[in-house]
């Protein structure tokens, strides 16, 4: 976990180049998934590695950030079949979550 959280740190200094940290919360999702997202109620500009621009609320933008990590992680070639297995799960589960959301259209345009 605590590998999966220094990469949404990372996502997000790398998808938003105005980020300079601050605190974070932690969401658990009623389907197993998670996610963690900035304190900071105000809108991110997020440039995704796709090239697309969104400017997208601290929720989106941690759905974002933890879909990339989630993601960074899984293709780490020394996790167990059970631990990529378990990633795999939350990763869908979150995707799932954010198809509901408000703001699905972009964040998907920026995991795209």
């Amino acid at each position: 976990m605590t590998r999966l959280e220094t990469l949404v740190y990372e996502w997000m200094t790398r998808l938003d180049e105005e980020y300079t940290g601050g605190y974070w919360e932690f969401y658990e999702l009623d389907n197993g998934g998670f996610f963690l997202a900035p304190s900071e109620e105000r809108d991110y500009k997020l440039c995704s590695i796709n090239h697309n621009e969104e400017v997208v609320s601290n929720i989106s933008a941690g759905i974002t950030v933890t879909l990339f990590a989630l993601n960074s992680l899984m293709v780490i070639e020394n996790i167990s079949d059970s631990m990529q297995s378990q990633l795999v799960d939350k990763y869908y589960a979150l995707r799932d979550f954010a198809a509901n959301c408000d703001e699905a259209a972009k964040i998907f345009s920026l995991i795209d």
